[in-house]
């Protein structure tokens, strides 16, 4: 399936979606969310039946600073419409 880009509008939607909806928050212009875009990207390919969207974090300031992230990369993960995880930095592929 790969991944969806979501906004301000949709995040709400898209995040209490049933399943596990995985959420990067990315900014094109640093080089770590760059690195771990390309490892999110690989494991949406490999996990399917996972939902992986990502949000730009410069085109998204407000719906950021509404969740709490405050730079880029910034993982969040949603299960059944409850957050369990949020971590900024990016993660190895083995992770």
């Amino acid at each position: 399936m790969g991944t969806v880009s979501i906004s301000g509008d949709d995040f709400a939607a898209a995040t209490q979606a049933a399943g596990i909806v995985l959420v990067d928050f990315r900014d094109a212009g640093s080089g770590s969310s760059r690195a771990f875009a390309q490892v999110f990207d690989a494991a949406a390919q490999r996990h399917p039946d996972l939902r992986f969207t990502t949000v730009d974090l410069r085109a998204e300031p407000a719906l950021a600073a509404a969740v709490g992230v405050k730079r880029a990369p910034n993982l969040m993960v949603f299960r059944d419409g409850v957050p369990v995880f949020a971590e900024p930095g990016w993660f190895p592929e083995d992770s």
